[in-house]
């Protein structure tokens, strides 16, 4: 997941937080720090809130090695053939 993408889910959480359990949280720090952000997913999916539920799970599959990875449509360079570069270079 991008990081501005992530930084939307933190700021999105962040809200949910403040409205439903009066918790201030740092957005910055939660779309970057995967311990930070696993802690305030903990209180999150604690809470009786689903929508705040909802925003911890995405949050913490940001997070996930699975998001980071290319889609699948991108292609994979590969290495470049020897005949391909010329010999008089």
């Amino acid at each position: 997941m991008s990081d501005p993408a992530r930084l939307a889910l933190a700021a999105h959480l962040h809200v949910l937080m403040r409205r439903h359990l009066g918790r201030v949280t740092d957005v910055e720090w939660l779309a970057c720090n995967r311990d930070y952000a696993g802690e305030i997913a903990r209180l999150a999916l604690a809470s009786p809130h689903p929508e705040l539920q909802d925003r911890a799970r995405r949050l913490l599959a940001a997070f996930s090695p699975a998001s980071a990875a290319a889609p699948a449509s991108a292609p994979v360079p590969g290495p470049v053939a020897a005949a391909a570069v010329p010999q008089d270079y």
